[in-house]
């Protein structure tokens, strides 16, 4: 008799999580539980229908580095996509400039090499060579210890580096604020780098003996030989998502839309029941990938210290403005860059853009018209504070704000030929400090119970994070 595994989510995570289960057992009845009517989760690449224009409304790109990074690119391998993948290499200017924007400064160029080091250059005031030359030097923190991103940069490398790099950083990939963010749960490698080496610099000089599967595959050999950063896909990231949900139906894999789980109960035969609206499902094993603040919502009031430790993870919310215009709209000596943040002590009702134009043209309109693609990022950490209620505030209102900022930033005036405006709502998990201790007190309490917990709330909120993180939890199930 076939075990029953249910999946709660239909995002990354789910989609991949169904069809590693599908294609590696033939013991398993898989059924997947999605709560709204479309499959992809954040990932939803929007193709005007009109022109051809691929917009991202969520995730653009995935990187290649870390072993997260390989055993996602080998999945695309796995999945049939070598074709379809449409890489950054490292010598491309819009993998190497990155920007800022500052008040004083407007936009500035930040540090992408090592001759930076010996030079003054705003929005710093003095060379990187001396913060980088006292790093070695400088105590490491006792193991347990948590402390913020901005804490552990500042005492480290000084206070400009954690203002000017690592604080717009943090707005970009976790729409959060450096000095709430846990360095330990955020940036692992670093933390691990001055545990086990006692510095940054000592770690990243001596290197990641990291190992993984993947190594071997013949597209990850092929991105190192070839020096990828970058990648997307034809059609935009939603591609992956598309091929999962066909690759785990032709598996087999009960695919179910529109269908919230209302609760979940354990047995005492070890086994879960999971509630929808109209149906219950017995499963010998949950995987839920929905965020852990919808997760604690459903489980039984009897695991009220696993619900309370769910329920602290925080979320927030993030508005995506998605424009086009026509020619090359962003001024001519930044027009071949990734695009720009905004650190959070700037005055600016904006987190930063993407030039999208610059990075993957391939996704462009398909008319002879060149144009410029750009994403505006707006909101997370400080989304209510400068917007209102993201349940209320209107489409419209986000898309003047971005084009005014845009204005402001990159003296863009001309009317969009389309611009999207997305709400995402709580979209990113907030690893504030003590995330660790948190996961600790959740593992404890599910570790005898026949639920797996997946997704971006726990290990990483990357897209590379979500796939690498299911597939070894698929691992584990089947041993």
């Amino acid at each position: 008799m076939k075990q029953r595994v249910v999946i709660l989510g239909g995002g990354i995570s789910g989609l991949t999580s169904a069809w590693s289960l599908a294609r590696s057992s033939s013991k398993h009845e898989i059924i997947l539980l999605e709560s709204s009517e479309r499959l992809g989760g954040w990932i939803n690449s929007e193709r005007m229908a009109n022109n051809g224009a691929v917009h991202e409304l969520g995730p653009r790109s995935m990187r290649v580095a870390g072993s997260a990074g390989k055993t996602a690119l080998a999945m695309m391998s796995e999945l049939g996509l070598e074709s379809k993948v449409i890489p950054i290499k490292r010598g491309h200017k819009a993998a190497q400039r990155r920007l800022i924007y500052t008040n004083r400064h407007k936009l500035v160029e930040l540090p992408s090499n090592v001759s930076w080091l010996f030079k003054t250059k705003p929005p710093f005031t003095k060379p990187l060579l001396a913060a980088v030359a006292k790093e070695p030097f400088i105590k490491a923190e006792p193991e347990g210890r948590d402390e913020s991103v901005h804490q552990f940069i500042s005492r480290r490398f000084g206070a400009e580096v954690a203002h000017w790099l690592i604080n717009p950083m943090c707005r970009g990939i976790f729409a959060g604020d450096s000095k709430r963010l846990s360095l330990k749960s955020c940036f692992p490698l670093l933390h691990g780098y001055e545990q086990k080496h006692g510095s940054i610099i000592k770690g990243m000089l001596r290197g990641s003996d990291e190992k993984c599967d993947a190594d071997s595959n013949e597209l990850v050999i092929k991105s190192k030989e070839e020096k990828w950063m970058i990648y997307t896909l034809e059609n935009g990231l939603q591609t992956l998502t598309d091929t999962l949900k066909t690759e785990a139906e032709r598996l087999g894999v009960l695919i179910r839309t529109n269908t919230p789980a209302t609760s979940i109960s354990f047995g005492a035969n070890n086994k879960a029941i999971i509630k929808t609206n109209g149906q219950e499902y017995n499963a010998d094993h949950v995987i839920a990938t929905i965020s852990a603040q919808q997760l604690a919502k459903i489980l039984p009031t009897n695991q009220s210290k696993l619900c309370s430790s769910l329920s602290s993870i925080p979320l927030v919310d993030v508005a995506v403005v998605n424009v086009e215009f026509e020619g090359g709209a962003v001024p001519k000596q930044w027009r071949e860059a990734f695009g720009y943040l905004v650190p959070s002590h700037q005055k600016s009702d904006i987190l930063g853009t993407v030039f999208d134009s610059a990075t993957f043209p391939e996704l462009n309109r398909k008319e002879a018209i060149p144009t410029t693609r750009l994403t505006v990022m707006m909101g997370g950490e400080w989304f209510q504070e400068l917007f209102g209620d993201p349940e209320t505030i209107r489409s419209s209102t986000l898309s003047d704000i971005a084009l005014k900022s845009l204005h402001t930033q990159l003296g863009i005036s001309s009317d969009p030929l389309d611009c999207i405006a997305t709400i995402q709502k709580s979209c990113i998990p907030q690893y504030t400090v003590g995330h660790s201790q948190r996961l600790d007190v959740i593992n404890d309490c599910i570790k005898d119970l026949p639920i797996s917990l997946l997704g971006a709330s726990y290990n990483g909120v990357s897209v590379n994070d979500c796939i690498a993180n299911s597939l070894l939890e698929v691992k584990k199930i089947l041993n």
